[in-house]
C-alpha cells in the first residue's frame, strides 16, 4: 500500500509541473491563430477595396445561395407565417363544413347504467344516468340498457342556413388565403428589385469613379482651383459609394425578411430589371381586377354571408319539430338481459313541437340588416379602391416606360459623345465636369427602369393576376 500511495503521489507531482508548460503552448496557440484575423484586416485596409459580396454581407464560410425573382417568390410562399395562418384557415372552415353537414343526420346514443341501491322511498335518478324513477321495492342491483335517437324534422331552415353558411365561410377563407399570398408576392417581388436596383447602382457608382480617378490622374498642370474641384469631385463619388454599400446591406435586410430568411444567411441574387412595354389596355386591367381580385371575391361572400345572417334571424321566430326513439332493456341481474322473462323491454316514439317566443327578434332582424348595408357600404367603397389603384399604376407603368426609354436615348448619345472627347481632346477638368454629367444621366436611367419594374409589379397585383401565373 505504501508503494502504491507513493507512486500516486509521484504522478500527481509530475502532473502538476506539466499543467504550465500545457497552458503556456495553449496560449501560443490561441495567440498565433489570433494573429491571423489581424493580418486579414491589415491587408483590407492596405487595399482599400471591398468586393460586392463583402458589402452585402454576403462573405461567409460555405456557399452562396443565388436567388432568382421566381425561386424568391417561392421561397417567400414557403416560409411566410401569415400564409401558413390562412393555410390553417381553410383546414378549420373545412371541418366546420363537415359538422354543418352532420346537422342534418340523426343523432344517436347508447349509455348502460350500473346502479346498486338501498330505497326507503321512490327517488328518480338524475339526467346523467338515465333519468328513470325507481320504487322503493327494487332490488339492491339494477341494470338499465338505452339507446336513443334524436331527429330534427324541421327547424324552420336552420339547419340549411348553417350549412350555407359554412360553405360561403370556406369560400371567404380561400379568398382570403390568396389575399395573403399575393401581398407576399408583392413584397418579396419589391424587396428583390430594390436589392438588385442597389447593387446596380453602387456597380455603376464603382465603375464611374475608376474612370474620374483615371482622368484626374492623367490631367497636367492643374491650377489650384482646379485642384480643389478635382478632389470634391473625386470626395462625392467616393461618399456616394459609401452609401450605396450601405443601402445594399439595407435592401439584403428587407429582403432576408420578405424570405423570412435568418439576417446572417448567405443569400444573393441574380436577375434583371423589366424593361419591356407591357401593351396592356387600362380598360382590360379594370375588368380583370373586378373579376380576379381577391378583396372583390372576399366582399361578394361577405355580402353572402350577410343575407344568411338576415334570414337566420328571421327564422328563429319559426317553430322546430322533433322526433325521439327512445328503447330500454332493464334487468336485475346481467344474467337477465339473455332472459326475456327476467327483463323488461320499453320503448317510447315522441314528436315535440318547439314555438321560440322572444322579446329582442325584431331588434336582432334591424341590427343584422343594419350589418347587411354596411357591408354594401364597404364592397363600393371596394370597387373605388380597386379603381383608383388600377389607373394609378397604370399610369405609372406608361410614364416610366416613357421616361426610360427618354433618358436611355439621352445617355447614349452623351457617352458616345464623352468617349469621343476623350480620344480626341486633351484631357481637363471639365472632363470630369463631363464625367459627372454623364454619370448623373446614366444614374437617372438606372432609376427610371428600377421604378418601371416596381410599377409593373403594382399593376400586375392591382390586376388581381392569379398567383399561380
Amino acid at each position: 500500500m505504501t508503494k502504491i500511495f507513493l507512486l500516486l503521489c509521484f504522478s500527481g507531482f509530475n502532473f502538476i509541473h506539466a499543467q504550465p508548460e500545457q497552458r503556456a503552448s495553449g496560449s501560443s496557440g490561441a495567440g498565433r491563430y489570433a494573429a491571423r484575423p489581424a493580418q486579414a484586416s491589415h491587408k483590407s485596409q492596405v487595399t482599400g477595396h471591398k468586393s460586392e459580396a463583402d458589402i452585402g454581407g454576403l462573405a461567409q464560410n460555405g456557399a452562396v445561395e443565388v436567388l432568382s425573382l421566381e425561386e424568391s417568390v417561392k421561397l417567400a410562399l414557403q416560409n411566410s407565417l401569415p400564409v401558413l395562418s390562412a393555410e390553417q384557415e381553410i383546414l378549420i372552415a373545412k371541418q366546420r363544413l363537415k359538422e354543418a353537414h352532420f346537422l342534418y343526420l340523426p343523432q344517436i346514443t347508447i349509455s348502460a347504467t350500473l346502479s346498486r341501491l338501498n330505497l326507503e322511498y321512490p327517488m328518480v335518478l338524475p339526467v346523467e344516468f338515465g333519468g328513470r324513477f325507481l320504487e322503493n321495492g327494487t332490488n339492491e342491483n339494477f341494470y338499465t340498457l338505452r339507446g336513443y335517437v334524436f331527429q330534427p324534422l324541421y327547424a324552420g331552415g336552420r339547419n340549411k342556413s348553417t350549412l350555407k353558411m359554412a360553405k360561403a365561410a370556406l369560400n371567404s377563407a380561400e379568398v382570403s388565403h390568396e389575399m395573403v399570398k399575393r401581398d407576399v408576392i408583392l413584397n418579396a417581388k419589391k424587396t428583390f428589385y430594390a436589392f438588385l436596383f442597389q447593387k446596380k447602382n453602387y456597380e455603376m457608382l464603382a465603375g464611374w469613379h475608376q474612370k474620374a480617378l483615371n482622368i484626374s490622374e492623367k490631367i497636367n498642370n492643374k491650377n489650384r482651383w482646379e485642384s480643389v474641384e478635382s478632389v470634391a469631385i473625386l470626395s462625392r463619388f467616393d461618399f456616394k459609394k459609401s452609401v450605396g454599400a450601405k443601402n445594399i446591406e439595407n435592401s439584403k435586410l428587407d429582403f432576408l425578411a420578405a424570405l423570412n430568411k435568418e439576417t446572417d444567411s448567405a443569400v444573393d441574387i441574380a436577375g434583371e430589371f423589366e424593361t419591356a412595354g407591357s401593351g396592356i389596355d387600362i380598360r382590360q386591367s379594370l375588368v380583370s381586377a373586378m373579376e380576379m381580385r381577391p378583396e372583390q371575391k372576399s366582399e361578394m361572400y361577405k355580402a353572402q354571408m350577410d343575407d344568411i345572417a338576415v334570414n337566420m334571424a328571421i327564422i328563429r321566430r319559426y317553430p322546430n319539430i322533433y322526433l325521439g326513439l327512445n328503447y330500454d332493456i332493464v334487468a336485475e341481474d346481467i344474467s337477465g338481459f339473455s332472459n326475456s322473462s327476467l327483463r323488461s323491454n320499453n320503448w317510447v316514439a315522441s314528436i315535440a313541437v318547439h314555438l321560440p317566443l322572444s322579446y329582442d327578434i325584431w331588434s336582432d332582424i334591424v341590427r343584422k340588416k343594419a350589418l347587411q348595408r354596411q357591408g354594401d357600404i364597404k364592397r363600393s367603397e371596394v370597387q373605388d379602391r380597386i379603381r383608383f389603384e388600377i389607373f394609378k399604376s397604370h399610369s405609372d407603368v406608361q410614364f416610366w416606360e416613357k421616361t426610360s426609354a427618354k433618358i436611355k436615348e439621352s445617355f447614349e448619345r452623351a457617352n458616345i459623345e464623352y468617349e469621343s472627347a476623350l480620344k480626341n481632346e486633351s484631357l481637363s477638368t471639365a472632363s470630369l465636369r463631363a464625367l459627372v454629367s454623364v454619370f448623373e444621366l446614366n444614374k437617372q436611367y438606372v432609376d427610371s427602369v428600377y421604378n418601371l419594374s416596381v410599377a409593373k409589379v403594382t399593376l400586375e397585383w392591382a390586376q388581381g393576376t392569379p398567383v399561380a401565373q
